[in-house]
């Protein structure tokens, strides 16, 4: 289903008619898309639930989307906002662990819920984001804000950074402490180290969020703990 104008529908449950098609596909800038409450089921099949690119000041709120390798692809965008959605239940394999940056591919990704690709000036605002692989990526991108997101039950990373610079990421919960030992809350990787330094991270949830920062320099990791705010 293409969307080229602003629409909101009905709460109702919709599935792919086609194996790797996105259930929604937006191309067109200033549209708004009010999921009204709808379920997307890509039951538990590849490609995407909802794919938007190419396009600028799109905006989606209020709906459900699980089952997809990746919950919400956007690729390409300028003042994207995504607005109280639940991205749950997407790619994430039982037992995977920690993917470092040796597995093949990790800029192309690995699945999950949201992510975003070459995206400027966007916000991600109030969603849930549970039991993905990765919760929230942003690759290459610039002056993003994270606000208010639960990135939890993540099986590799609840929030991840690759190559992406001025970022504000603030009162989310991105821990994954509960589910799996080898499990992160943040990471940041990038090439150079100085990508992510005009990043600032804040994190409201209870639970420590582990960072960690690679650099092509260096093979070392190292590990530290956000602010803490209440």
């Amino acid at each position: 289903m293409k969307i080229s104008s602003s629409t909101t529908l009905a709460p109702e449950r919709y599935t792919r008619d086609e194996p790797n098609a996105p259930i929604i596909e937006i191309a067109t800038d200033g549209v708004e898309l009010d999921l009204g409450g709808a379920v997307f089921d890509g039951e538990n099949r590849t490609s995407v639930g909802i794919l938007v690119h190419d396009c600028e000041r799109v905006t989606i709120r209020n709906g459900v989307v699980r089952g997809f390798h990746w919950g919400m692809l956007a690729e390409n965008v300028k003042q994207l906002r995504i607005e109280r959605c639940v991205v749950s239940g997407n790619h994430n394999p039982p037992g995977l662990g920690w993917l470092g940056d040796d597995v093949v591919p990790v800029e192309e990704g690995f699945g999950g819920g949201i992510r975003l690709v070459r995206a400027t000036d966007c916000v991600l605002d109030g969603n849930i984001v549970h039991d993905n692989l990765n919760g929230i990526d942003l690759v290459r991108c610039q002056r993003v804000t994270l606000r208010g997101n639960d990135a939890s039950y993540s099986g590799n990373v609840g929030i991840h950074l690759l190559l992406s610079t001025d970022n504000v990421i603030e009162d989310n919960r991105p821990t994954t402490a509960s589910v799996s030992p080898t499990g992160f809350g943040m990471t940041r990787r990038t090439l150079p180290a100085s990508c992510w330094r005009s990043t600032r991270i804040a994190t409201a949830s209870s639970e420590t969020a582990c960072c960690t920062a690679e650099t092509a320099s260096s093979s070392a990791q190292t590990t530290a703990t956000p602010p803490m705010t209440t």
